[in-house]
């Protein structure tokens, strides 16, 4: 399973830097810009690179699959790309040894992150089969565009039979499990949850980059309470905690971007965010709430004209195309196949929406969202995410006593209420009984909430690192 894991990240790998090249040959970047400078590579910029570059690969991928591509087609062009941007890749370090531009600290920091990811990794398989492990509708889709060779209309998305599997979720994770069954040659009921370990992967060296671009020890603690509060999501069959890792790992991207950071940093956000919107409905919801809860952050000179020059930069399009092609492509075709979202904005729902509300359900439906008892599936992961809980609110208390308030404690929190207000308006418009929907689904969907608290939490250990380095200095 090493081997085959180490293939799955290897392909992607290449694949998304050949499309790295391509996009900054486009932008006609030179040396520097594309971090290829003569001081050593720091730690958070190593995981950012290969987090980058493997949610590329994945991408560019996907969007091909989905725009009609055969499968198995698809699938030995993407081997040649990757092939050919591995063969890139090593004749530029062979010009210059990876070695003579990764610090020692960074190359610690890189093991550290495999270590994790290859043990998180081979827990991917192992599960019984019962309720939504390998069988879970994800894998279900996987089956159908395995056999299809691709995303075909009349693969049966339309039939009334499957309806219960939601057939219009995104396709990211269904492709790269009929591509990891491809690599197999039979299909199998437990090894497409190992087409799980390059995303996993991305996402933890994202989360691995830290909110201020320096390897810490509250960089790796938020990251592993990130980890565990995504409890046994990880690898149960659903795909939550893959769209709330992402939403994370977006998060401190742009964080990093913020308080100063390098253009590269908005182009991982937009990578991840596009992978969490191709993920699931809820990573849609969070692409629109980070926009929403960003938006009145324009009016601030720093980050208004930090963005025009991202924007206007001829490098940022392809990225931005690239980010939403997955999403958008499967928007385009679903129609085509007769697949469509159960909750459709019309006059229907807002009669039922108005309903609810003045019947008193937008109450209950706040308090089984924010109730801790209903979050979090073992006391391991309860205790941690009540942890975190708490620092955050010590944070939120020490600004107000303070009275300092940072810019990207404000984005998380905008974000996070954003997202919640969402979560409260589908709810509230679902056409099934929301008692039910609420009791299956709360504790899953409120994961991307819980990443933006974490988002203060992090923000308040790099302040307390940052008063720390002083005195260090000072007692040198």
């Amino acid at each position: 399973m090493i081997a085959d894991v180490m293939a799955s990240l290897l392909y992607f790998l290449g694949l998304g830097y050949l499309v790295q090249r391509g996009i900054d040959l486009l932008g006609s970047q030179d040396r520097q810009s594309m971090g290829i400078g003569s001081s050593p590579i720091a730690p958070s910029d190593l995981a950012r690179a290969l987090s980058t570059r493997i949610g590329l690969g994945m991408l560019a991928y996907t969007s091909a699959i989905t725009a009609g591509l055969p499968l198995r087609l698809g699938f030995w062009v993407g081997a040649m790309g990757a092939g050919l941007g591995l063969l890139l890749a090593a004749r530029r370090l062979r010009r210059r040894p990876l070695v003579c531009q990764v610090s020692p600290l960074a190359l610690a920091w890189l093991g550290l992150a495999l270590a994790l990811i290859f043990t998180l990794s081979m827990m991917l398989p192992m599960d019984v089969l019962w309720a939504n492990d390998a069988r879970s509708v994800w894998f279900f889709h996987a089956k159908i565009i395995y056999f299809a060779n691709g995303l075909r209309a009349d693969s049966g998305w339309s039939e009334p039979a499957i309806r219960f599997s939601h057939p219009y979720y995104p396709k990211l994770v269904p492709i790269l499990a009929a591509t990891e069954m491809l690599r197999f040659g039979y299909w199998n009921e437990y090894l497409p949850k190992l087409a799980l370990a390059s995303p996993l992967a991305c996402y933890v060296l994202a989360l691995f980059a830290g909110t201020r671009g320096r390897a810490s020890a509250s960089a790796l603690g938020v990251t592993v309470v990130a980890l565990l509060a995504t409890g046994a999501l990880l690898h149960d069959g659903y795909v939550d905690a893959y769209t709330a890792l992402p939403a994370a790992g977006a998060l401190w991207a742009l964080l990093r971007w913020l308080s100063g950071g390098h253009r590269r940093d908005a182009e991982h956000a937009l990578v991840l965010v596009g992978l969490a919107m191709s993920t699931k409905e809820e990573g849609r919801l969070f692409a629109l709430a980070l926009g929403v809860g960003l938006s009145p952050f324009f009016l601030v000179r720093r980050v208004r004209s930090a963005a025009w020059r991202f924007l206007w930069s001829r490098a940022s399009l392809p990225i931005f195309a690239l980010a939403l092609a997955p999403a958008l492509l499967w928007s385009m075709r679903a129609g085509g196949f007769g697949v469509h979202n159960y909750l459709e904005l019309n006059l229907s729902t807002k009669i039922r929406a108005l309903h609810r509300l003045r019947t008193g359900a937008l109450a209950s439906i706040m308090r089984a969202l924010i109730d801790p008892a209903s979050h979090w599936f073992d006391a391991a992961t309860s205790a941690v995410s009540g942890l975190a809980a708490v620092a955050g609110v010590a944070k939120l208390l020490g600004i107000l006593l303070s009275r300092r308030l940072r810019l990207v404690t404000l984005v998380c929190i905008s974000t996070g209420l954003v997202y919640f207000a969402e979560l409260c308006a589908v709810y509230l418009m679902t056409p099934y009984d929301f008692g039910w929907q609420l009791g299956s689904s709360a504790d899953r969907v409120m994961l991307v909430a819980f990443m933006c608290l974490l988002g203060v939490l992090a923000d308040a250990l790099e302040d307390i690192e940052d008063l720390r380095l002083p005195r260090r200095r000072g007692s040198a």
